[in-house]
């Protein structure tokens, strides 16, 4: 996922912060060191606030947790049903850390957590849209995500055949269409 995410900035933050400090040289705790230091200072490049040291904090702690089981998860050949829950597993994990980009203040992230964790689940999407809308709409994505990831090639959806791929195209444009908001939201890069 880092690698994926931004890749000006994770190569940025990999050639002139971490490769300096040591990258991973010198032993595992100086790797966590050295992870934590250089996701710290993505979170200051974002903004100077306490909600982008947490985003940062945060970003490190999940490449600490990650980097044990990295070598495993690459050797080895899950089921597919281990593949999925990995996927749904990390992309909640990242997701959480996206509420610390977003949230303008500490005590939003709290309330932004409260509402995830805590919430009435009558009032949720899931009772919105139903159970089988939400496997319609994500399962698809899983299942791709999955198959990128067992390849090993990002760019192995490029060399499908055009009539699958424009297939794949439509069904994101119409879910889009379909599930969008119902209101307009502000491009948040305009505070940067």
């Amino acid at each position: 996922f880092w690698q994926r995410w931004h890749i000006s900035l994770s190569s940025w933050l990999r050639d002139y912060l971490y490769i300096p400090l040591g990258g991973n040289r010198g032993g595992r705790w100086l790797t966590y060191r050295n992870l934590m230091i250089t996701m710290l200072l993505g979170g200051l490049w974002h903004g100077a606030g306490w909600t982008f040291v947490l985003w940062g904090l945060y970003q490190g702690l999940l490449l600490c947790i990650y980097r044990p089981f990295e070598s495993r998860i690459r050797q080895s050949h899950p089921s597919l049903l281990r593949r999925l829950v990995e996927t749904f597993l990390f992309f909640n994990l990242v997701c959480i850390g996206w509420l610390f980009f977003r949230a303008e203040s500490i005590s939003q992230i709290r309330l932004f957590l409260e509402e995830i964790l805590f919430t009435d689940f009558n009032a949720t999407f899931l009772t919105t849209y139903g159970l089988g809308s939400i496997l319609v709409l994500a399962g698809p994505f899983l299942l791709l995500e999955v198959w990128l990831s067992r390849r090993g090639d990002l760019l192995a959806l490029t060399r499908v055949a055009w009539g699958w791929r424009a297939a794949a195209y439509v069904y994101a444009l119409f879910m889009l269409l379909i599930y969008q908001p119902h209101r307009s939201s502000e491009f948040i890069y305009f505070q940067f």
